[in-house]
């Protein structure tokens, strides 16, 4: 089994089928050769390679509409290297955080992909790719305007669905905190598979992102 790879440039390969057992055409399961599960490995590795190509073009497109990626080129989190947590080893979840000392002091963005469920009582039916914004005190510079990365769950907690529409969150929320640190927020979610180019990133996540923030804005 040969796992194709058609990311290059600015198009992302965003499927990857990994597999301990293959379906023998004539009926039953067979388990993968070393071979193929070799074959597999590496279609995680060129998997996350495509993947960190889309953050560097959303990082790209959103400094051209006047917002900075905050702090430095660090996107995954949640990961472990023991031996005793074997299953944090591949990350769940990458996000990258916005800000805008031009447009809009005091609102955080921040473009995720999810990958897998956050815990057992959250589960997710594909990897999604959310876009959301916090709104934060106004008083912030721009340097300070990080939130927290467990925000990044936002979409796999509150989401029934990946079709677009977004979710609102205030500090009027049953349980929210204090620590939560933004007082109003929305979140939205398209299927990774859905993102496939820098023009579907623009178009799916960016655009929409931006265009909430500015209603936002407006109100």
């Amino acid at each position: 089994m040969e796992l194709e790879h058609t990311g290059s440039g600015l198009e992302f390969c965003c499927l990857g089928l990994i597999i301990l057992k293959i379906t023998n055409p004539c009926g039953g399961n067979r388990m993968m050769t070393g071979k193929e599960l070799l074959s597999s490995l590496d279609g995680v590795r060129r998997f996350y390679s495509d993947l960190g190509q889309l953050f560097l073009t959303a990082d790209a497109c959103m400094e051209e509409r006047g917002w900075k990626a905050l702090g430095d080129a660090t996107c995954i989190f949640h990961t472990s290297a023991s031996i005793n947590s074997a299953d944090r080893w591949v990350p769940r979840v990458a996000a990258r955080q916005y800000g805008s000392d031009e447009n809009a002091l005091g609102i955080t963005a921040m473009i995720t992909a999810i990958l897998d469920k956050p815990d057992s009582n959250h589960p997710i039916a594909e990897p999604i790719i959310t876009g959301a914004y916090f709104v934060l005190p106004s008083n912030n510079s721009i340097d300070a305007q990080k939130v927290p990365y467990w925000h990044a769950w936002w979409g796999a907690w509150r989401l029934g669905s990946s079709t677009g529409e977004p979710e609102t969150i205030t500090n009027q929320d049953g349980g929210w905190k204090d620590d939560w640190r933004f007082t109003y927020m929305q979140v939205f979610a398209r299927p990774l598979v859905d993102i496939a180019s820098s023009d579907s990133l623009q178009s799916k996540i960016i655009s929409p992102l931006l265009n909430l923030i500015k209603a936002y804005q407006s109100v």
